[in-house]
């Protein structure tokens, strides 16, 4: 148990933990810092026992507390985990939270499980999220704000942290790069954006995830939460072919005709809009394990993938596992074969960028 008398440093944060104390009917508790943001904002933990509560100490003077609370009933009125608001003092900027743990994503992603048991439930959880929209509900992502934020870069990133002015032609050139991203992302469908939905604001609990510091939340771009989700790491593809219908339907028939032969491979001249080493094992994961629209068989994948693409480059010596043929013979583990996400690399000469998979 912490000492009952007042800190003489910082009696805020025994202001807020004796109001915290009489909305739980307690007389002491253990209490601790739990967290803070990039705003003026702190967090604390209070804990009896095997019970603990989150409490935010939001000073009225710099923060606002509604939109907190208003943000928070939306999500829980969605059905995702947002902390419970179990009591609010919003003229003095105190609110009594649920708890949901002290293990976020960020670490939990780093320390090895299958990113997808996280982030599959985090995608659905944003989805549910978005499609709980309603018009007017919260303040608009708009082309102020938008260019706002779009400023940090320039005024943060070049000119505070590293020092670096522009020239004329460099500066007009990134102006137009902003005015086109306005243009664009305002042009899309605009629904509930959180803002800052990434792994360092997301929390391994049940339901998962957890889903914190939403207070800035807005109607915004549908992209903008999904770019976000990794760690601002993530990028849109737009397929222009084979997919540009939104499935691969006319691809089943193909896989099935003799005439025809997989084959995806342009010597490296799109290498930063394709992936070609990655066809194999989607071959295989996709058009024989996993597509729920119908299936391929793993005996003609692989003489698709084998014996006719041997023959279609006239490599008479391969292709089948037979005496006196050229063979590597590999051993794939069929049911934990698995085909992670595309990330774009920039270590081609002068910075050049392509597309790897793995």
């Amino acid at each position: 148990m912490i000492d009952s008398s007042p800190s003489p440093i910082d009696s805020r944060s025994e202001e807020c933990r004796r109001w915290a104390l009489r909305q739980l009917s307690l007389s002491a508790a253990d209490w601790a810092p739990a967290s803070s943001d990039a705003s003026f904002r702190r967090y604390f933990r209070l804990r009896s026992g095997d019970k603990s509560w989150v409490v935010m100490d939001a000073p009225p003077e710099t923060e606002d507390c509604r939109p907190f609370v208003a943000v928070a009933e939306r999500l829980q009125g969605a059905g995702l985990n947002a902390p419970e608001v179990l009591a609010a003092d919003l003229e003095r900027g105190m609110l009594l939270l649920g708890d949901l743990g002290t293990r976020g994503y960020l670490d939990a992603l780093s320390r090895g499980p299958d990113p997808d048991t996280l982030m599959l439930p985090a995608i659905d959880a944003l989805v549910r999220w978005q499609a709980a929209t309603e018009p007017g509900s919260l303040p608009p992502f708009d082309a102020t704000l938008l260019r706002r934020e779009l400023a940090l870069f320039r005024d943060w990133l070049l000119d505070r942290h590293l020092g670096i002015a522009l020239p004329d032609r460099e500066a007009r050139a990134l102006a137009t790069i902003e005015d086109a991203l306005v243009d664009r992302l305002s042009a899309q469908w605009q629904c509930n954006v959180h803002r800052d939905y990434m792994p360092r604001n997301l929390m391994v609990c049940e339901p998962l995830p957890g889903i914190i510091d939403f207070q800035d939340a807005v109607i915004g771009p549908y992209a903008y939460d999904l770019l976000c989700s990794d760690e601002g790491k993530g990028f849109i593809y737009l397929p222009i072919l084979n997919y540009a219908d939104g499935n691969l339907d006319f691809l089943e028939t193909l896989q099935q005709e003799s005439d025809t032969v997989n084959s995806l491979s342009d010597g490296g001249a799109h290498c930063g809009t394709i992936c070609d080493a990655a066809s194999p094992t989607f071959m295989l994961q996709h058009w024989v394990r996993d597509r729920a629209r119908g299936t391929i068989g793993l005996e003609n994948a692989i003489k698709r993938q084998c014996a006719d693409t041997a023959r279609l480059y006239g490599l008479e010596d391969r292709g089948i596992i037979a005496p006196g043929y050229l063979a590597d013979l590999n051993i794939i583990d069929f049911e934990r074969l698995k085909l992670g996400k595309p990330w774009l690399a920039f270590d081609l000469p002068a910075g050049g960028k392509r597309l790897l998979q793995k």
